[in-house]
């Protein structure tokens, strides 16, 4: 039953005061009192990526009309919200790369353009390869009191203009402590 009750509070459904008196289930309109509840604030953001210009439905797309390798990046706005802090992240690949050159595609991901402070590079360039190679210590988990970007940097090791196939999902989760402070006025 414990069990059962951890994993109903892990993902969100019930929240249960810490001095024990109340429940609150969810659709349930309860009023929650700061520093009595468990709030559910993990959120995760999920956005799709495109080694393909031409017709992709994905949220970004790397260009691939151009002829180099030169690393491109896609900035992902303002997805953490002040105060959150990063507690995962993964690139993977879900369509493999195909080009008419080498099909490697190198990825990292940061919070800045070109930075590798969430993800360090990685090959991820076959469908189900997974980059969730921590940077350092792992996925930056530092929280600030600004919102911050995500970057998403891509490297192939052939022409951008010889692609014609590559696609990616990024996952990033994080603890969005602001909300939590900021649902009841103190």
């Amino acid at each position: 039953m414990k069990r059962l009750l951890l994993a109903i509070l892990f993902l969100g459904l019930v929240a249960i005061s810490v001095d024990g008196q109340r429940e609150r289930y969810a659709g349930v309109d309860s009023t929650p009192k700061l520093g009595t509840d468990v709030y559910a604030a993990m959120k995760t953001v999920i956005k799709t990526f495109s080694a393909v210009t031409a017709g992709s439905v994905d949220d970004y797309q790397f260009d691939n009309t151009v002829a180099n390798i030169t690393e491109q990046t896609r900035e992902i706005a303002s997805i953490i919200p002040a105060y959150a802090e990063i507690v995962s992240a993964q690139v993977r690949c879900i369509e493999t790369l195909v080009s008419s050159g080498v099909d490697v595609m190198a990825i990292d991901v940061g919070t800045s353009d070109g930075g590798a402070e969430i993800l360090a590079t990685a090959d991820t360039d076959t469908a189900n390869d997974i980059n969730a190679t921590g940077a350092g210590d792992g996925p930056e988990v530092v929280a600030t009191n600004a919102a911050r970007s995500v970057w998403v940097n891509a490297t192939p090791d052939a022409n951008w203009d010889t692609l014609s196939a590559g696609r990616w999902v990024v996952i990033v989760t994080y603890l969005d402590n602001g909300a939590v402070f900021t649902e009841e006025s103190p």
